[in-house]
């Protein structure tokens, strides 16, 4: 060890003259004491000593017998033990150029002359030991910088494989485009299975890529991608698979950069999401149908809301005018002026209870097998009239068409918001209004089509004609309810109703009902006749309603057949009448909706003082719901407002008797 703590530098000494060394050892310990010292005589032992002795240079003789200072280094540099060990040759002073450039390439690293000058052979041995300490230095450092390399390449290899084996077994496909030489460096086996298209195609031609993407798509695709981007794209475009199927993807881009910050490589994840967009299509197909539920729900209350009283009034319009029919015998200009009236009211009222469908308040709508051309041909007949200049009208009707399980005024509905839907839609135009009714092939439906060559439809349009309230029509012209009537009442009778529209070419709508098997007459409220009229009857009727018309109707009705008749608007004052003269009632005729008692609860109360006292029912609502309640309350009927008088008589005879 020197003073600076490191250990002492090691020189092998190489002569074969004793006395050579002997002075070369000298001036060392002079002048760079500390210098540990290793003679040889020969350059075969000195070779020897080298290969097991590690040292930081040597000093050789040129001329040695057998092996020679030339050939001493050439062995040293040959031999990867001894190959770093830097040799400083000592030449004669007359030594030739030709000798030292030998010496040069044979390894010697520089020479000394004799006779030796000690400041020089300082000088060059102080030189030859920093180089070999920086060389020491140097290799150790490589040495380590290769170890380092080593680790990461190990670790580098590890990541590529865990990286393959992630990109192998994951449905994602993993890309990696370089910009400079416009090539597809790396893209994952899974996009064989999402594009239907193998890797080595993509390779082959990488502007394959975009050949695949949806034509709407690819435009705004290949802008995107197709230049040099800085920034991270999120993008979602459709692709056409060689088998005709599309799948949507989506697609995440993200700059690769280079040392100098430079955008040279653009690497992407693609998603097959079309599950995901289906069950999006799905969801929104639902939130449709839900919204649409809502604004049926909302048609509902509102029909809910005016039915009592427009009920009550159709009562009143309906009632009297068929009292008054029976006054005017003899006086037919005023009889049918009357029965036309009374048609309207009874019209009207189907209307009414058409609408309570939508609320769900209407409960079970008596239905028979009916043919179902007349009911269009009469229809037609009041529609006609009000067909607009240059449209013409052709019509196409099976006469053995049907039958259809349903009502008469449900097949009008259908046939009167069809017609006055595709007559608005030719508004202003020529063309054709075509109307057709056939049974399929099959003999499964009766298939009504409505053609016309009006406005049409475009896509937004089309997918909301059938919702509530939504009208393409100017204000004051359509309420938005006419399609959606028509479309609950196909769902109500079991059938479909599908439309084709082309914009600036017309649309067809295509309803089908299913098929009953005989032709009948439907159980309706309503008869449009007033013969049949019941026999006088008797008996003590206590009539109440918070309508006062319709009291006046009751009680008019009833006491012209023979009933006597208490009639009141309230429900408190009719239950404290009934109270004070509770033997004297036979039968009780109560409205349900009230502002004090329901009608409900009025008929418990009167089964608890009289228990199976008769109750009968009436309203201008549905009241589906309150069946349960009404059985259990000792109501004997139910009778819809608004009725004939034959229709009041029968259900009182009935529940009287």
């Amino acid at each position: 060890m020197n003073d600076a703590g490191k250990p002492a530098p090691r020189l092998l000494l190489v002569d074969d003259k004793p006395d050579n060394l002997f002075v070369l050892k000298e001036l060392i310990d002079e002048f760079i004491p500390g210098c540990d010292l290793v003679e040889s005589f020969s350059a075969p032992r000195g070779l020897a000593i080298a290969l097991h002795t590690p040292l930081d240079g040597a000093l050789i003789d040129l001329r040695m017998p057998g092996m020679d200072g030339i050939e001493m280094c050439r062995r040293f540099r040959e031999d990867p033990r001894t190959a770093n060990i830097p040799i400083l040759l000592i030449t004669a002073h007359d030594s030739t150029a030709e000798v030292r450039t030998r010496a040069l390439e044979a390894g010697a690293r520089d020479f000394i002359s004799k006779p030796i000058d000690a400041r020089e052979l300082t000088a060059k041995i102080q030189v030859i030991l920093r180089d070999k300490e920086a060389e020491d230095t140097l290799r150790r450092r490589q040495l380590k910088l290769e170890e380092m390399v080593d680790v990461r390449s190990h670790a580098l290899m590890e990541s590529e494989e865990k990286f393959q084996q992630l990109a192998e077994n994951i449905n994602e496909v993993f890309w990696l485009f370089d910009l400079e030489s416009e090539q597809l460096l790396y893209v994952s086996p899974a996009y064989e299975t999402v594009w239907d298209r193998t890797p080595a195609e993509l390779y082959r031609h990488p502007p394959s890529r975009f050949q695949a993407i949806h034509p709407e798509d690819r435009p705004r695709i290949e802008a995107a991608l197709g230049g040099r981007q800085t920034t991270t794209l999120h993008l979602e475009y459709r692709i056409v698979r060689r088998d005709g199927t599309l799948r949507w993807i989506r697609d995440r881009a993200y700059p690769v950069r280079d040392g100098s910050g430079r955008v040279h490589r653009i690497a992407g994840v693609a998603t097959d999401i079309t599950e995901q967009k289906l069950a999006e299509e799905k969801n929104r197909h639902l939130e449709h149908h839900l919204a649409r539920e809502r604004k049926l729900e909302a048609i509902g209350i509102l029909a809910g809301g005016i039915a009592h009283d427009f009920n009550n009034m159709l009562a009143s319009i309906i009632g009297f005018t068929e009292m008054a029919l029976r006054s005017v015998e003899g006086q037919p200009l005023i009889k049918n002026h009357l029965e036309v009236v009374l048609d309207a009211g009874l019209r009207a009222a189907e209307l009414v209870r058409q609408i309570l469908m939508f609320s769900r308040e209407s409960g079970p709508v008596p239905m028979a097998p009916v043919a179902v051309t007349p009911i269009i041909k009469e229809a037609l007949k009041l529609l006609t009239p009000h067909l607009p200049p240059g449209v013409a009208l052709t019509v196409d009707l099976d006469r053995t068409a049907g039958p259809v399980l349903c009502q008469p005024v449900q097949i009008q509905q259908i046939i009167m918001n069809l017609f006055t839907n595709a007559v608005h839609a030719m508004k202003g135009r020529n063309g054709t209004l075509a109307i057709r009714l056939v049974n399929d092939p099959e003999g499964k439906t009766v298939d009504l089509m409505v053609e016309d060559e009006g406005q049409g439809m475009d896509e937004d349009t089309a997918s909301r004609m059938f919702d509530p309230f939504f009208t393409t029509r100017t204000l004051g012209e359509g309420t938005g309810l006419g399609l959606s009537i028509v479309h609950g009442i196909v769902q109500h009778l079991g059938g479909s109703i599908m439309a084709r529209s082309i914009p600036e070419k017309g649309s067809l709508f295509h309803v089908r009902l299913p098929l009953a098997t005989t032709i009948g007459t439907p159980d309706s409220t309503f008869e449009r006749t007033i013969s049949n009229t019941p026999s006088r009857q008797g008996g003590h009727v206590l009539v109440i309603d918070d309508d006062l018309d319709v009291v006046y109707l009751c009680k008019s009705q009833l006491t012209s057949m023979g009933y006597t008749v208490t009639g009141t608007t309230s429900s408190q004052d009719g239950w404290r009448r009934f109270l004070e003269r509770k033997d004297a009632f036979d039968l009780l005729l109560t409205n349900q909706g009230m502002p004090e008692l329901t009608g409900i609860q009025l008929a418990r109360r009167f089964q608890q003082i009289r228990p199976g006292f008769p109750v009968i029912l009436m309203s201008g609502r549905g009241d589906a719901d309150l069946l349960e309640e009404m059985a259990e309350a000792g109501i004997r009927r139910r009778l819809s407002k608004p009725f004939l008088q034959s229709a009041l008589i029968a259900t009182i005879q009935e529940v009287l008797q």
